[in-house]
């Protein structure tokens, strides 16, 4: 049972009980909860700005990577671009080439000789 302070009045319930602790015991209590409320508050505070920051840090790496995959992914999709393009430029000029090395001058009047025999 908690010693009564000396110039503590006695304190009651509703039903006319004496209360386990004094008026100034209650406020003295109450005080201690709060600081001791304020204190964890600020605890949780700092450890969640802890928390948040190292989630940031493991983040970043993973962010970071990402943007390279797709600048190289972009960086991949230009050069199939660039030589697919080539390619069908290099195949054209072959081709058109090709066809004047082959063409063959007809004499004149090759058809209709065919059609006299």
């Amino acid at each position: 049972m908690p010693v009564p302070h000396a110039s503590a009045a006695p304190s009651y319930d509703e039903n006319g009980e004496p209360l386990c602790f004094s008026d100034e015991q209650f406020d003295a209590i109450a005080t201690v909860m709060a600081e001791l409320r304020a204190e964890w508050t600020h605890d949780i505070e700092r450890i969640h700005r802890q928390l948040l920051n190292a989630v940031v840090r493991m983040v970043m790496p993973g962010e970071r990577a990402e943007e390279t995959y797709y600048a190289l992914r972009d960086r991949v999709a230009r050069m199939e671009q660039r030589i697919e393009r080539q390619l069908s430029e290099m195949i054209e000029r072959q081709l058109s080439t090709a066809l004047t090395d082959r063409v063959i001058d007809l004499p004149s009047n090759f058809w209709k000789r065919d059609r006299v025999a």
